[in-house]
């Protein structure tokens, strides 16, 4: 991969209260490495005690403010690339725990005909949206190719990320990132004739389990999905205090993990791991319900 124009990127966005870099995380990333020439890392600033794991090549690292949650991330990223040295630049973040290889899943996807593909799709239509067409690829797992990364510039452009990062009110925020970036990135794309695919294919597992009504597939029906052989669950998924996720058969977070998880990926440590931020999350939940 020597020629600039073959060269694949992946922007990875992370953010974490601690003084750290969860294990978890490092697990994805050194999974990552397997299939980008390199990866950047853009988290919220701090100083976390094991940087040193990421901080040689394929990574780097780039500390910003916390602001419009995964676009604001994307963007301040995409600021700092040359987007055109790139044949592949995928969006990844933190909200999926990878418990096994993804192999297959990139083989898949690299042998696609087509300008962007994604992990997971929706069909899903929040009451919010202002798009006459909510079919979106997930952005927690994004990669685009050529025409689609040419495409970039003219989307960020549309970004008043000045207007973005001044909304104080974080519900509004939350929705109008989901809108316009979750939502309206994937149909910005397909407005101007680019072609997509995804691995998982939401509509198929909602015709064979939800009477074919819209799903979110990583929260309803991972137990389906990591059983054909994408060995990934979403963290809030884990940190949920509904109590399908942790006592029903398909849905038990821990008995998932150790069925399919492979142990090269360390999944004793893992599963430890997320026991204590599932804890935290929920001791933070609580705090903050009874101020």
């Amino acid at each position: 991969m020597g020629n600039l124009s073959k060269k694949r990127i992946c922007i990875f966005s992370h953010y974490f209260q601690g003084n750290y870099i969860p294990y978890y995380v490092l697990v994805y990333l050194n999974e990552l490495k397997n299939y980008f020439d390199e990866i950047l890392v853009v988290t919220n600033t701090r100083n976390p005690e094991n940087i040193a794991q990421i901080e040689n090549p394929p990574f780097s690292v780039l500390f910003v403010n916390n602001e419009g949650y995964d676009l604001g991330m994307f963007y301040k990223a995409f600021r700092k690339i040359n987007y055109s040295d790139y044949e592949q630049i995928a969006f990844i973040n933190d909200s999926n725990v990878v418990f096994g290889s993804l192999r297959l899943l990139f083989e898949w996807g690299n042998k696609q005909p087509v300008d962007f593909w994604g992990m997971v799709d929706s069909h899903q239509q929040p009451g919010y949206s202002t798009h006459s067409d909510n079919y979106h690829i997930q952005s927690h797992f994004i990669v685009l190719n050529k025409k689609a990364i040419d495409l970039l510039p003219v989307y960020m452009d549309q970004v008043n990320f000045e207007e973005l990062i001044k909304i104080s009110d974080i519900s509004f925020l939350k929705k109008k990132v989901i809108n316009d970036w979750e939502i309206g990135f994937t149909q910005f794309l397909l407005k101007n004739k680019l072609t997509c695919k995804t691995y998982i294919d939401s509509k198929k597992y909602a015709e064979r389990y939800k009477n074919g009504l819209p799903v979110n597939v990583t929260t309803k029906l991972y137990g389906y999905t990591i059983a054909d052989g994408v060995p990934v669950i979403k963290k809030r998924v884990i940190t949920s205090t509904d109590l399908r996720h942790i006592f029903t058969i398909k849905g038990n977070w821990k008995r998932l993990i150790k069925k399919y998880g492979e142990d090269s990926f360390g999944i004793e440590q893992l599963i430890k791991e997320l026991q204590t931020i599932r804890k935290n999350e929920i001791k933070a939940r609580i705090s903050k319900m009874l101020q």
